[in-house]
């Protein structure tokens, strides 16, 4: 039978280590940072922030964590685009190919459904209705201020509400076929999405 070194507890974190490589109790971690002053002051009743000493501990320590949350934030966003650039390299490669397998299958299956469920991911096609957009801002701006002042607000630039220009639009349209400037009608068609199951 092969008998294992003897192992204790770091007197500082309570980690287990090998009892020969802690002579004083420390592991090495908690040893180098006694050897730069940054072990918590030693106290009969316990560690508590009382001079500047314990106040420069806890700060310094708060000060690192603050750090290493940026340095891990910063490598997360770095990911995140890669894994944005791989998705968006694939859908231009495959993206024309998946839509039309999904089409097909589902003209195949001779039903009305309108999404495909696979293993890793659910095909979807949605109908979307024409509907009314601001394409020339400042054509907009120039006809409201005309017709429908209230909609113009002046900053350092002048803004409209475009929202509500569309809505004037959409009444202007329905009630003699005009379109205001600045605003056109985007097509309808049918989008086709991507979607993948929850995860928790």
């Amino acid at each position: 039978m092969i008998t294992l070194p003897p192992t204790m507890p770091c007197t500082e974190c309570g980690e287990e280590r090998l009892r020969i490589t802690m002579p004083n109790g420390l592991c090495s971690g908690c040893a180098e940072l006694e050897t730069a002053g940054e072990l918590p002051p030693v106290r009969p009743e316990g560690f508590h922030i009382c001079d500047e000493r314990s106040a420069n501990w806890l700060l310094r320590k708060l000060a690192n964590i603050a750090a290493e949350k940026r340095r891990i934030t910063a490598q997360a966003d770095e990911i995140l685009r890669q894994l944005d650039a791989d998705a968006q390299r694939l859908h231009h490669l495959y993206g024309a190919e998946l839509e039309r397998f999904a089409r097909e299958t589902l003209a195949a299956a001779g039903n009305r459904r309108r999404s495909l469920t696979l293993l890793q991911g659910t095909l979807a096609f949605r109908t979307i209705a024409p509907a009314l957009r601001v394409s020339d801002t400042a054509a907009a701006i120039h006809w409201a201020k005309q017709h429908a002042p209230a909609l113009v607000t002046t900053t350092t630039t002048e803004e409209i509400d475009t929202k509500a220009f569309r809505d004037l639009a959409k009444i202007a349209k329905n009630t003699d076929g005009e379109l205001l400037p600045g605003i056109s009608v985007s097509e309808g068609g049918e989008n086709f999405s991507i979607s993948f199951g929850k995860t928790d």
